[in-house]
């Protein structure tokens, strides 16, 4: 088997089983099942030891290699392998085993969209096995891998904050039609799903800033003088999620305005991760 050919298998076996997982995790949101969610977990887990082979291949079949070869693998295929990560790491120190429906068809649709945007050997058969931006010579720092690796987990992070506070206002809206039975049973009550929330905002706004600021020192004088305008939408994700933190921290905002605007926030970051997809590599970033 050619490596295109393992390429394609993997995608088409990865994509499989993040979908196995997501419905797993959805039939235990709705109807509760111990073991169903173990099984969930563990096919997630099959998911990301997959994934993690099909990126060590295309480093291997690039001639970038490092971490311009493991990016020119598509940004948005390392964020939903650091998303589902994370979310594991986070079901053994806190009770989100639930969030795992809201956090599946994030790095799902992440995963899937990073191979359609790559043009797939699965849906072209040919080309490149591992296209992508070179990183400019004078960008080659110790610093590049902080930068990167700060922003993608702290996307990461935000993804967490994001289906938390998803869940946050269905459970809301479950308790204001006094539905207070099966779903609303399952799911964490209100002040835990604020506060895990709360955390994982300040989380990701702190890897992010860290980004943010590897990335001024990575690129010098271009940091502003070249935004793109996924670079620019990035940035004011950036300041939106400070606010939001901001408004939270010292206003004393909770509920349903910090859910809403965590979601928003996220949805801001998708779009940059679009943006890298279609232009780029997106290791500028």
């Amino acid at each position: 088997m050619d490596a295109q050919t393992l390429d394609a298998v993997l995608f088409a076996v990865v994509t499989a089983l993040y979908a196995f997982s997501f419905g797993g995790f959805v039939s235990v949101l709705l109807r509760g099942s111990q073991r169903v969610e173990q099984l969930a977990v563990v096919v997630l887990g099959i998911a990301l030891v997959a994934q993690l082979v099909r990126m060590s291949l295309v480093v291997s079949q690039s001639s970038l290699g490092g971490v311009q070869g493991l990016f020119a693998h598509r940004l948005s295929s390392v964020v939903a392998f650091a998303i589902g990560v994370a979310y594991l790491g986070a079901r053994r120190f806190q009770r989100v085993s639930l969030l795992g429906a809201f956090v599946t068809p994030i790095a799902l649709l992440l995963f899937v969209g990073s191979g359609l945007a790559q043009g797939s050997v699965l849906f072209e058969g040919s080309g490149s096995m591992a296209p992508g931006v070179p990183v400019p010579p004078h960008w080659h720092s110790a610093l590049l891998p902080v930068h990167i690796g700060a922003n993608v987990f702290g996307v990461a992070a935000f993804a967490l904050a994001c289906a938390t506070a998803a869940a946050y206002l269905i459970q809301e809206r479950l308790l204001r039609s006094k539905r207070v039975s099966g779903l609303f049973q399952r799911l964490p009550d209100l002040q835990a799903l604020d506060r895990w929330s709360l955390r994982m905002d300040g989380l990701g706004f702190g890897l992010l800033t860290l980004g943010v600021v590897t990335g001024a020192m990575v690129t010098g004088s271009e940091f502003l003088g070249s935004l793109t305008v996924s670079r620019f939408v990035g940035l004011f994700c950036w300041v939106f999620f400070g606010s939001v933190l901001f408004m939270r921290v010292v206003a004393g905002w909770q509920g349903r305005r910090a859910a809403v605007g965590t979601v928003v926030g996220f949805v801001g970051l998708l779009v940059v991760l679009v943006g890298y997809a279609i232009g780029g590599s997106g290791v500028e970033g």
